[in-house]
């Protein structure tokens, strides 16, 4: 997961993307809500940032048998797209590129994309990335 603290209100992205309805929640129940994103999005409302939310991969990886059961995206499924991650940081210009995990962290370095690390909240992170999102904000 990679999070860009923005200096802009997300209509003005929504301009920049061509969107002309609002952002949405993509679940549709809270059982369909990722956790990760779930407490990403707690603590930017906690520390009221204006972030995007954006996962290494733009699409679900999953398990084969399972939609709903996450599985980590393979090295050549991010650099398959890393195009549209590359493009899209290119039309909002974020102030910070915030990699959430090791794995992010990795793999923006693989990319050629600076960013700050986070702890990832899952497997019991999230006290140390709240902290590090409060750290990265003062």
């Amino acid at each position: 997961m990679i999070i860009c603290s923005l200096n802009r209100e997300f209509k003005d992205i929504e301009n920049l993307l061509g969107i002309n309805e609002n952002f949405q929640k993509a679940t549709t129940t809270e059982t369909e809500t990722a956790m990760t994103s779930k407490l990403a999005w707690k603590v930017a409302k906690e520390l009221n940032l204006k972030p995007l939310i954006w996962e290494s991969l733009m699409f679900h990886p999953h398990t084969e048998n399972n939609h709903l059961i996450n599985r980590k995206p393979t090295k050549s499924e991010l650099f398959r797209y890393k195009h549209i991650l590359l493009d899209l940081l290119d039309i909002i210009k974020p102030n910070t590129i915030i990699a959430v995990g090791r794995t992010a962290e990795h793999r923006l370095k693989e990319m050629g994309i600076e960013s700050e690390y986070v702890r990832h909240p899952a497997q019991g992170g999230y006290k140390e990335f709240r902290e590090g999102m409060k750290k990265l904000q003062t």
